[in-house]
């Protein structure tokens, strides 16, 4: 299909797709750090936001600036700016989600010659008082940063506009999302990963127009795959999915019928209101968005969020992807494995740092895959 073909052509290259594409058109390239960069933003001062997923190299160059214990999202992007990865990209924009991302932050402005090097502080407590003004503050600085940048202004309209183009990207992969909990088998694993990642390598009106033929093409899909364990997979935050896990999954009799990870549901999340203060609604969006172990909710936290996963999807099961030297998940896995086993939710982590699915993981998976079945 050629819509899966252009997806998966720009997710295997996504420097060759970005220096044609600024070579067209002249335009310039913000390098976002994983997770939670207002795009929007971005998008509406007229450049392109693009998700830095770092590579699948060793890394090298960057053991002589970063601890080894950080994670790999983390230490794979700063080495791959280190040697020449990220030369397609004008400036970077980095979220206040841990305290890796500040350290990698700190060490990389030192080494930085962009024009555009921007870190955004996020609350973590939702509920306090001062934390929605205190976002606001900070989505006007990056807005201001963005017009110094463009020598432009951006307007209100031009913020509702990009929200708008935003939201339509989220409304079509919530409709392949029902598809893939509605018709077990309609989407492997790695090939909804591939339309998810393509949507952040590219501009969001190319990617909607081609994300609407899939779909389209998706629709008369007949599911042959009723047999298999439904899974859901969270975790896995900050980076693609572990690579071989969706076909060891599939190649054991699992399908995943849902997911909780950054190039997955995580990512294009819920809605953000077109109406108003676009960057009141923006900071609305964040505050009232899907709950994660990077923020702080009385009312709400990671496992609910889980356990509403699996109950739309109907999984038999949940496989977490706890990300290696991830403190800020790993701190959270005790009390979402204490929610799941009172929930009767049968559950398997396992710990990931990017070096592929092992013998080992196999070993797992099909354990617990076999456990689901009652064999």
């Amino acid at each position: 299909m050629e819509a899966l073909d252009r997806f998966a052509e720009i997710v295997q290259e996504p420097r060759d797709f970005l220096i044609e594409w600024k070579r067209k058109t002249n335009g310039k390239v913000i390098g976002c750090y994983p997770m939670y960069v207002p795009e929007e933003i971005i998008h509406a001062a007229g450049v392109l936001p693009v998700t830095l997923l770092g590579s699948d190299e060793s890394v090298t160059l960057a053991q002589s600036y970063l601890h080894s214990f950080l994670c790999h999202p983390v230490r794979s992007n700063f080495d791959h700016f280190l040697k020449g990865g990220l030369d397609f990209v004008d400036g970077l924009v980095f979220p206040d989600i841990c305290d890796q991302e500040k350290r990698v932050a700190s060490v990389w402005r030192l080494h930085s010659t962009f024009p555009l090097f921007h870190f955004v502080s996020l609350p973590k407590r939702l509920q306090s008082a001062g934390g929605k003004e205190h976002l606001v503050r900070e989505l006007t600085r990056l807005r201001s940063a963005l017009e110094d940048f463009c020598s432009r202004k951006v307007a209100d309209d031009e913020l509702r506009s990009s929200i708008s183009v935003y939201n339509a990207s989220r409304s079509l992969l919530s409709q392949i999302y029902k598809l893939r909990r509605d018709s077990q088998g309609a989407l492997s694993t790695v090939e909804l990963s591939t339309v998810v990642t393509a949507g952040m390598l590219m501009p969001k009106e190319e990617y909607n127009a081609l994300l609407s033929d899939y779909l389209s093409w998706k629709q008369d899909y007949t599911s042959s795959a009723e047999d298999r364990v439904r899974l859901a997979i969270v975790g896995n935050p900050c980076e693609d999915l572990e690579p071989g896990m969706g076909q060891m999954i599939e190649g054991l009799g699992g399908v995943v019928v849902d997911d909780d990870i950054f190039t997955g549901g995580r990512y294009f999340g819920s809605p953000v209101l077109e109406e108003g203060d676009p960057l009141n609604a923006l900071a609305e969006g964040y505050l009232q968005g899907m709950a994660c172990p990077t923020k702080h909710d009385s009312t709400r936290n990671w496992a609910d969020h889980v356990l509403s996963v699996v109950s739309r999807s109907k999984a038999s099961g949940v496989v977490v992807l706890l990300p290696k030297n991830c403190e800020i998940y790993a701190f959270e896995f005790p009390y979402l494995r204490k929610r799941l086993n009172e929930a009767s939710v049968p559950h398997l982590m396992l710990e990931c740092d990017h070096s592929g699915a092992t013998g080992a993981t196999r070993t797992r998976l099909e354990a617990f895959i076999e456990m689901l079945r009652g064999e």
